[in-house]
């Protein structure tokens, strides 16, 4: 699996990458203030 925003190509990343994040944050507790 590719790194998730921050990587060598940030113009490939790609465009659901929040979903993602968003998805990592609720799968570990929400650690950031997202809701």
């Amino acid at each position: 699996m590719r790194p998730v925003a921050g990587g060598p190509d940030p113009d490939s990343d790609p465009p659901d990458s929040g979903a993602v994040r968003r998805a990592e944050r609720e799968r570990y507790g929400g650690g950031r203030a997202g809701r």
